[in-house]
C-alpha cells in the first residue's frame, strides 16, 4: 500500500494535490484542529479523496496537540514507523507546510529514509526532494480538477436552482461565431445598448417570443430604458434590419415583433449577457482550459457538501460571470458592458474570488468600455487583471 503523509493546510488544494499527481492508497494528515483542520475542512477533503475519480481507500486525520518541533517530529516518526511495520511504503508531501513542521518532516525523511516531494502548483511541476528513485514504484497521473470539485473543496456549492437557462453549457464553434457577430452589432450601438436591452426586457416581460404592446406600454418601456419613445423605436428597427427581430410592425395603435428563439430573447433582454457569453466562448476555445462555467451562483453556506440543505433565508449567494479551471488553478472573471469608473466591481470580484478561489486564484475584470486610470491603478494593487478586448 502506498501511503501519502501530509501536513494539513488551510488551502484545500495543497491537501489533495499529491493525489492528483500520484495514485495513493492511503493518506494521513497531521494538523491542528483549532486552526485549519476543522471538521468541515476534513470532511470536504476526505469526500474528494475517496471519490471514484481519485480512489483513495483510507484517509486519517491526526490532531497535533503540540505544534512544537519535537512533538511534530515524534508524531510523524511514529506514524511512518507504524506504516512501514505494516509493509506499506510511505511518501511525504510538504506542499503548503509551515516552516517549523517542514523542519520536522525533513528530519523524519532523513532518519526513516522516506521519499519527500512537493508540488509547485503555479507551475504544475512535481519536485522530488529526497530519495527520488523511490518514486519510480509509485503510479503517476495528472488529474485536473473540475469546477464543482474545486468549489466543493473550498466549502462552496453552485446553486443550480438559480442558474439561468441562457447559461446552460451550449458551447460550440458555431455558437461562438454567432456570439461574435452579436457582440459586434452591440459594440456598434455603444453605451446605448444597455438602455435598449432594459427597454426590450420591459416590453417582453410576461410574454412569449411574439411581443405585442400598445402605446402606453411602449412609453413605459422607454422610461425604464431612459430613452424617449422615438429613440427606442429607432433602436428596435436596427435590430429588425439585422434580422434579430422578425415581423416588426409599428403604427399608432401597436408595436409588434417576434424574437428568433428563446435563447436569443434572453440574450437580448439582459444587458451583459452577450458580453458574458463572448468571454465564455473565448475561454472555451483555449486548449489549456479544463472546465468553464458561466453565470454561477455560489452558495457560501453549503460546506462543500452537495447533500447540504440551507434553511430558507439563511444562505449567502454570490454570482460570478465566468469562472474556469486550468491545471488546477481557477480564474474568476467579472464582465462589465460599460466603462468602469468606480472600484465597486473590483471589490465584488475580490470578495467572491477570495472566498472561493483559494491561494492561487487569478482575477480578471473584463470591461468593454475600459476603466478609468484610478480604477486601473487600484486593480493592479489588488492583483486584478483588466481586459477590454
Amino acid at each position: 500500500m502506498f501511503v501519502d503523509v501530509e501536513l494539513f493546510s488551510a488551502d484545500p488544494l495543497d491537501n489533495v494535490i499529491a493525489c492528483l499527481k500520484f495514485r495513493f492508497d492511503k493518506v494521513i494528515f497531521f494538523g491542528d484542529a483549532t486552526e485549519s483542520m476543522d471538521a468541515v475542512a476534513c470532511a470536504t477533503v476526505q469526500r474528494f479523496l475517496q471519490s471514484e475519480r481519485i480512489g483513495v481507500q483510507e484517509v486519517q486525520f491526526v490532531q497535533l496537540t503540540d505544534s512544537g518541533y519535537p512533538a511534530v517530529e515524534q508524531e510523524l516518526t511514529a506514524a511512518v514507523q507504524r506504516e512501514q511495520a505494516a509493509g506499506n511504503t510511505c511518501f511525504i508531501d510538504i506542499t503548503g507546510g509551515g516552516e517549523l513542521a517542514l523542519a520536522a518532516v525533513g528530519m523524519v525523511s532523513t532518519r526513516q529514509q522516506v521519499p519527500l516531494m512537493m508540488v509547485d502548483i503555479d507551475e504544475d511541476e512535481v519536485q522530488l526532494l529526497a530519495y527520488p528513485e523511490q518514486f519510480d514504484q509509485l503510479p503517476s497521473r495528472n488529474v485536473y480538477l473540475r469546477l464543482e470539485e474545486f468549489l466543493h473543496l473550498q466549502e462552496g456549492l453552485i446553486d443550480w436552482s438559480r442558474h439561468k437557462s441562457q447559461n446552460e453549457q451550449i458551447y460550440s464553434p458555431e455558437f461562438a461565431a454567432y456570439i461574435v457577430r452579436l457582440k459586434q452589432f452591440i459594440d456598434r450601438m455603444g453605451p446605448e445598448w444597455n438602455k435598449v436591452a432594459m427597454g426590450l426586457a420591459n416590453l417582453s416581460s410576461g410574454q412569449q417570443l411574439q411581443i405585442e404592446r400598445v402605446p402606453s406600454e411602449i412609453k413605459r418601456a422607454a422610461k425604464v430604458a431612459h430613452l424617449n419613445v422615438p429613440r427606442l423605436l429607432a433602436c428596435l428597427e436596427k435590430l429588425h434590419r439585422k434580422h434579430l427581430l422578425q415581423d416588426y410592425v409599428y403604427d399608432d395603435f401597436r408595436l409588434r415583433f417576434t424574437f428568433n428563439s428563446e435563447l436569443e430573447k434572453e440574450l437580448l433582454c439582459d444587458c451583459g449577457a452577450v458580453l458574458e457569453h463572448y468571454v465564455y466562448c473565448k475561454v472555451m476555445a483555449r486548449p489549456e482550459v479544463d472546465d468553464c462555467g458561466i453565470g454561477y451562483f455560489l452558495d457560501w453556506e453549503g460546506e462543500g457538501d452537495p447533500a447540504y440543505h440551507t434553511p430558507d433565508g439563511e444562505d449567502v449567494i454570490n454570482e460570478i460571470d465566468v469562472v474556469y479551471m486550468s491545471k488546477n488553478i481557477p480564474t474568476f472573471i467579472s464582465c462589465k458592458n460599460k466603462q468602469v469608473t468606480t472600484n465597486q466591481p473590483l471589490y465584488e470580484l475580490d470578495t467572491v474570488a477570495d472566498r472561493f478561489g483559494g491561494v492561487h486564484v487569478h482575477k480578471v475584470l473584463f470591461a468593454s468600455g475600459g476603466v478609468s486610470p484610478a480604477v486601473r491603478n487600484r486593480a493592479a494593487e489588488m492583483g486584478i487583471r483588466v481586459v477590454r478586448r
